[in-house]
């Protein structure tokens, strides 16, 4: 794509993006009337449930009042107790997650948020400088050495990053041209000749309201290779895993230079 397909795609893209941000902001903006108006019937609605409850009782029955309002609004007494199965009005935890909601981390202050935050990367350190975690961490380290040394017999491989769980994912190039591998669920795909696509990033909206975008890109590849954790060759280092990767890599290679003599 040239300068000037670019600035085609470009200014359409915006103008498509555009209009489909403004229905949605106006979708939202009715349904936030809607929500406003539903929130004031309820509060009156509430209001008038509990005036009736309360009916001839005084204010020196505060106890009293709440545990009637407890009753009336979260446990049904007159439906017999019993869970509501819609969610439509308030109900008690559950369980003592919390501690029943009083403490719940929505309603700390920063000071709170910054404490615990504090706490519980001291508690991750303390766990990482054990035996066992040093003795993991070594292990992954020598699996990363091990990876290492067989890549460097590859002259024509590059990997640029690899790793995680759920998703494993490897990307880099073999002869120059891009692929990425993903694993998740135990399942795993390989796209080879990714490319970056170009693309918008949404940034917010100027003093008038118009949307600003920002170029951006995405990957996008063709996928060549798909099957399932654990088949033949499948491996369990990362190693192993970049040999079986390499490997269809490169037996892709060789299927399109025999069609090509053909």
């Amino acid at each position: 794509m040239n300068d000037e397909e670019h600035a085609t795609w470009r200014a359409a893209e915006i103008a498509r993006r555009e209009a489909d941000r403004l229905q949605w902001n106006e979708k939202r903006a009715g349904w936030d009337r809607e929500s406003a108006e539903h929130r004031a019937a309820a509060t009156a609605r509430y209001v008038d449930y509990l005036a009736d409850a309360f009916d001839g009782h005084t204010c020196d029955d505060a106890r009293e009042l709440a545990r009637i309002a407890v009753e009336r609004l979260l446990t049904r007494m007159e439906d017999g107790g019993r869970e509501c199965g819609c969610s439509c009005h308030p109900r008690l935890p559950t369980s003592d997650l919390h501690d029943y909601g009083f403490h719940c981390p929505c309603s700390a202050t920063p000071e709170e948020r910054k404490a615990s935050w504090s706490s519980l990367l001291a508690t991750m350190n303390a766990r990482n400088s054990t035996p066992h975690a040093l003795a993991r961490r070594a292990a992954h380290e020598a699996r990363e050495a091990e990876l290492a040394a067989w890549l460097a017999t590859q002259p024509d491989v590059e990997v640029t990053s690899h790793g995680g769980a759920c998703p494993e994912q490897w990307e880099g190039s073999v002869a120059g041209r891009r692929f990425y591998f993903r694993e998740r669920h135990g399942e795993w795909t390989l796209d080879f000749d990714v490319v970056a696509v170009p693309t918008l990033r949404f940034r917010g909206v100027d003093d008038d309201g118009a949307g600003i975008y920002e170029d951006d890109t995405y990957d996008e590849g063709v996928e060549i290779a798909s099957g399932s954790e654990g088949c033949p060759g499948y491996g369990t280092t990362p190693r192993e895993r970049a040999e079986f990767i390499i490997g269809h890599l490169r037996h892709h290679i060789a299927d399109e230079a025999s069609e090509a003599v053909r």
